[in-house]
């Protein structure tokens, strides 16, 4: 509905129309990140800690269910790792909402940007096999790579786009042509689309850069994409049967996805080369699962490469840092790191506690919140871990420190267009058509001063 409420304002409130700005408040997610409409509180209550393994899992497995089917999601599956190894793992629900066949734990999902750590793991070891190096340009790799005017293409590194800090525009094409020349055709047609903000400026989530680390991942590998994330990270972890072929998962035991419109997808529904690196992997909860064995115990990294992917290389500006490929932070006094994934017809979640030994896995067959949902899943790290919540987990600040976000932002590249920011001692409120994104975030100068307003639609420079 946020999508199209904003649509609306654009079609109507547009260049050509006359009518005043909408005017929107702003409310604090965490930090210096807003949005514009904040999602409902939910109730969180406790599982009960003191149980066994077994008997938490199961009670978990029980209160997952619970939000599956208050949220109309079909089907999903768990996984937890205890102690460093794949404890318990459980399908809930059904593969379709018209069928009767079950999830199983080893049923296939998309898991849509919980691709990325795959990713991101394939060019760590490349690195660790001095086959390319973080600093590298990705020109030097993926030659097709060429932007507007304003910026040289060989400014734009292998590390700025694991951390999301190339200012490369996001896209969220899911439907193309599939094959090294397709990739090559994507970053060709985009050739002269600007960059939304200077290279290593400030961390955009863009799928567009992990397009472009699959090109250097097949450049480097001297293999495809596909064949080479298999030789590197799908074999070592273990991880089965994941795949990035919308027809070997076909073939495999594997869910049906649902979109929020109600469609009924098969696996092979969309595929996309732009898409595979960022967001292509097909696997089961299993699977993932023995991901995280590997990145806890170090099998699949070098202690310095996976001690640089899941920990913070670049702040975010919400209550989250970023390394290579993971979200990274604290949760309830503990170091994690996690990911999520959501795509038109499937979400995905996993969260890591690496000292503790200890992961969850959850992946659901329709789009939206129910893979890492609070009415579940923070109660389920409390009752495995008997953590609690700490005054810290809350980066919210007091509405009379927020003049400092205030002031007219202007996006030449993106579809921001001109955004005025005010304050008033009881909060923010934007004026200004504003495309339906999750968030906002606010990024500041060396003198603490608000400089940029970065969404994934667009990055908007301050111009007062």
């Amino acid at each position: 509905m946020a999508m199209l409420k904003w649509i609306s304002l654009l079609l109507f409130c547009g260049p050509l129309a006359a009518c005043s700005d909408p005017v929107s408040p702003l409310s604090q997610i965490a930090a210096d990140t807003f949005t514009v409409e904040p999602p409902p509180a939910k109730a969180s209550m406790p599982i009960a800690a003191g149980a066994s393994p077994s008997e938490t899992f199961a009670a978990v497995t029980a209160r997952f269910a619970d939000v599956l089917a208050s949220s109309g999601v079909p089907g999903g599956a768990l996984a937890v790792v205890h102690n460093g190894k794949l404890a318990f793992s459980a399908g809930v629900g059904k593969k379709r909402r018209d069928g009767d066949a079950p999830v199983t734990a080893r049923t296939l999902f998309r898991v849509g940007s919980m691709s990325k750590m795959v990713t991101a793991a394939a060019v760590l070891r490349l690195a660790e096999q001095g086959r390319l190096r973080l600093s590298d340009d990705i020109v030097q790799y993926l030659p097709a790579l060429t932007r507007g005017p304003g910026y040289d293409p060989a400014q734009l590194t292998i590390e700025m786009a694991l951390t999301h800090t190339t200012g490369l525009p996001d896209d969220g094409l899911s439907r193309c042509s599939v094959g090294p020349a397709a990739l090559d055709e994507y970053f060709r047609t985009h050739g002269s689309d600007p960059l939304w903000a200077p290279p290593g400026r400030l961390f955009n989530y863009s799928n567009t850069g992990y397009s472009a680390l699959s090109g250097v991942v097949a450049a480097a590998s001297g293999q495809s994409f596909e064949d080479a994330v298999a030789t590197l990270v799908f074999q070592p972890a273990h991880m089965d049967s994941a795949t990035f072929s919308p027809s070997q998962a076909l073939a495999a035991d594997h869910s049906f996805g649902h979109t929020p419109s109600g469609v009924i997808q098969d696996a092979d529904a969309y595929d996309c080369q732009y898409l595979r690196g960022p967001g292509g992997v097909f696997a089961s909860v299993e699977d993932y699962a023995h991901l995280a064995e590997a990145l806890i115990s170090g099998s699949l990294l070098r202690p310095d490469m996976n001690a640089a992917a899941t920990t913070e290389r670049v702040p975010t500006g919400s209550q989250w840092g970023y390394g290579y490929g993971f979200f990274t932070g604290s949760f309830h006094g503990v170091r994690i790191f996690h990911h999520g994934g959501n795509v038109e017809d499937f979400a995905s979640f996993m969260f890591v506690a690496p000292e503790q030994g200890f992961a969850i896995i959850a992946l659901v067959n329709a789009a939206g919140s129910a893979a890492n949902d609070s009415a579940w899943l923070g109660p389920a790290v409390d009752a495995f871990l008997s953590t609690q919540r700490q005054a810290s987990d809350d980066s919210r600040t007091d509405p009379m420190t927020w003049s400092k976000y205030a002031g007219r932002y202007v996006d030449h590249a993106g579809h921001l267009g001109t955004l005025q920011v005010r304050w008033q001692p009881d909060g923010l409120t934007l004026h200004g058509p504003f495309p339906g994104v999750p968030s906002i975030t606010f990024f500041f100068d060396e003198k603490g001063r608000a400089e940029y307003l970065a969404t994934r639609a667009g990055v908007a420079a301050r111009a007062d």
